[in-house]
């Protein structure tokens, strides 16, 4: 199934979502500087990838367009699996990273 321009911005902006209404129980959860400022970066590259790529169009047919968007639900379904227990706090921003960065990757396909 080809994925519309629509589809790979509401997954983008899901993603971004789920991130942004946990982000005050992640950061309570954060034991070092280092893993705030991941939470940081990562809550910050998800708002860019969703807000970019509203204006995106996307290739469907490129395989590769095709493949970074299952992978991207995927992720978010681990995003969401493990959020449900903080206590493993480097495996959540660790899967929280992932996701990010296909979505980041998925949006560096598309043309303005």
């Amino acid at each position: 199934m080809a994925q519309t321009d629509l589809q790979i911005y509401r997954a983008l902006r899901k993603l971004f979502r789920t991130i942004d209404e946990n982000v005050d129980d992640l950061a309570l959860h954060c034991r070092t500087f280092e893993q705030s400022r991941q939470l940081v970066e990562e809550w910050t590259q998800a708002q860019k990838n969703y807000i970019d790529a509203r204006n995106r169009i996307f290739d469907s047919s490129d395989g590769k367009v095709k493949k970074l968007y299952e992978d991207l639900g995927t992720a978010q379904d681990a995003v969401e699996k493990s959020l449900r227990n903080l206590k493993k706090i480097e495996r959540v921003l660790d899967q929280i990273g992932d996701a990010v960065r296909m979505g980041t990757s998925l949006v560096a396909l598309g043309a303005v």
